[in-house]
């Protein structure tokens, strides 16, 4: 008998993957697979988030609902290469979450975010197996989120970027607060841009700084482009729509942007028609509504009725016989429809 449940949590790793399915999260090698000990876990696993890797020894944080928990992952480690040193709950229901990279061995900061824009900032200390909070923070606008990217190597530069119930994006970071209580650790922090970016929920939000372009998804079935600046801090974040896709046959969940010189391919084994070939890019420029329509999967590469939508984009000029005459790289976006 196998059971097969949906799965809510994912992250890859060029070594190993991470998988949330139910109350359980199982860790894929091209070797084996190893079942993290979360024992009588009640909430679904949402999501995970990896440090770097430090004496062969990953911080790994795993999150569901409202509770969340922080393991040693020792990667040398044949027989138990997990070890649970906390176990936390929150009273909110938690979207999102980073863990810092730093040079101390022993201790690591990490930002667990909530889904009405505040966070808990917590040092973990691996050696006396303790976490401590060193600051609650949250923004100015309390509406519920559906999604929510942390952006920043370090606390003093970390952009929280939001997607909320009414399709608008919010941005805020951890610059000037409007308040703050030094006693209780608190600290309230304004919103620095609203824009109403959907019609719908807004469910991923994906960008690339250097390639300044960032990408959102919606209950609206729509895909938006844009164009995003950042000079200094990110009080100087500017943003500006670029063109929209719409048409998709169902609610578009998500998106990934993936640099590549000539095509993308969504599973090796793909047919021909899968693959995007980028001779004939869409030009990005003025803003404009558009719609390029998905490519639905062959019956063999996914489960029925799900389907993959492939847009491919690129700043080069025209050109009728080089593929690529400029020899600036190109961006392939692959967006994940729901069945």
């Amino acid at each position: 008998m196998t059971l097969i449940s949906d799965v809510l949590g994912l992250h890859v790793s060029s070594k190993f993957i991470l998988v949330g399915h139910g109350n359980q999260a199982v860790l894929h090698t091209p070797k084996e697979s190893v079942q993290l000990p979360l024992g009588a876990r009640q909430s679904k696993v949402h999501g995970f988030a990896l440090s770097s890797c430090h004496d062969a020894q990953h911080l790994l944080l795993l999150y569901g609902e409202n509770a969340f928990s922080l393991f040693i992952y020792s990667v040398n480690e044949k027989s138990e290469p997990f070890q649970l040193i906390y176990e936390g709950e929150t009273r909110d229901w938690i979207n999102a979450a980073v863990i810092f990279d730093n040079d101390e061995k022993k201790d690591w900061k990490l930002v667990v975010h909530m889904s009405h824009s505040a966070f808990l900032y917590l040092q973990c200390s691996i050696s006396s197996m303790v976490c401590s909070v060193l600051e609650l923070a949250s923004c100015t606008d309390c509406s519920m989120l559906y999604h929510t990217r942390l952006y920043g190597n370090n606390y003093n530069d970390l952009a929280i970027i939001s997607g909320n119930a009414f399709g608008e994006l919010l941005i805020w970071h951890t610059q000037c607060p409007v308040d703050s209580d030094t006693i209780n650790c608190t600290k309230i922090y304004p919103l620095l841009l609203r824009i109403q970016a959907h019609n719908g929920v807004i469910y991923s939000i994906n960008f690339n700084l250097a390639l300044k372009i960032l990408v959102t998804t919606s209950d609206d079935r729509s895909v938006k482009f844009w164009k995003i600046q950042k000079v200094g801090s990110w009080k100087t974040f500017y943003i500006k729509p670029m063109f929209s896709c719409f048409g998709h046959t169902s609610r578009v969940m998500s998106s990934i942007i993936v640099e590549n010189v000539h095509r993308i391919q969504t599973w090796p084994h793909a047919t021909p028609h899968i693959r995007a070939s980028l001779s004939s890019p869409l030009s990005l420029g003025n803003t404009v509504d558009s719609y390029i329509g998905p490519r639905r999967t062959p019956p063999s590469s996914s489960s029925p009725g799900c389907t993959t939508a492939i847009y491919a984009c690129s700043r080069r000029a025209p050109s009728s016989s080089a593929r690529n005459p400029t020899g600036r790289r190109n961006r392939d976006l692959i967006v994940f429809e729901s069945s």
